[in-house]
């Protein structure tokens, strides 16, 4: 697959992604956006990539997958952990709209820098990633639903 719209078929044909809102979204929010090396020639392939640090941005059948068990909808609150360069975090803010929200977690310190400079190029104003403490949550906040994609040790 060498394109956005090439992934997006085959995630379609493979039957990993089918509700609606989910195939707006990863029309709309391009993977290469989150990329270490947006130019590089897998960039569209269904595998993992790395973002340094000993992390990747999850494989797209992985992350599709994940969002059709989460059913994201308009309005929700979300909290997603582990969310790396950013890219669940902006799906997942599309979805939800301007009466959702979408709080991700990420213990890495400067993917939590390179996160949320990539979901500045989207002009989010509801999404943001902050440092992943000793805890998961959020003391205070409930959400209607949780991604968990990182795993914290």
């Amino acid at each position: 697959m060498n394109s956005k719209y090439g992934l997006i078929k085959h995630l379609i044909s493979t039957g990993t992604i089918h509700s609606s809102n989910i195939i707006e979204a990863f029309e709309s929010i391009d993977s290469v956006d989150f990329a270490l090396d947006p130019n590089a020639s897998d960039v569209y392939e269904d595998y993992p990539l790395s973002i340094g640090y000993g992390q990747t941005i999850s494989q797209p059948t992985t992350v599709a997958m994940m969002l059709e068990m989460l059913e994201p909808k308009e309005g929700d609150s979300i909290l997603d952990i582990g969310s790396g360069s950013g890219w669940s975090t902006a799906i997942l803010s599309y979805i939800v709209g301007k009466d959702g929200s979408v709080i991700g977690r990420e213990r890495i310190k400067e993917l939590v820098k390179f996160g949320n400079y990539n979901l500045e190029k989207y002009k989010f104003q509801m999404a943001k990633i902050i440092q992943a403490r000793d805890t998961l949550g959020i003391i205070g906040e409930k959400f209607d639903r949780i991604l968990v994609s990182g795993l914290f040790l």
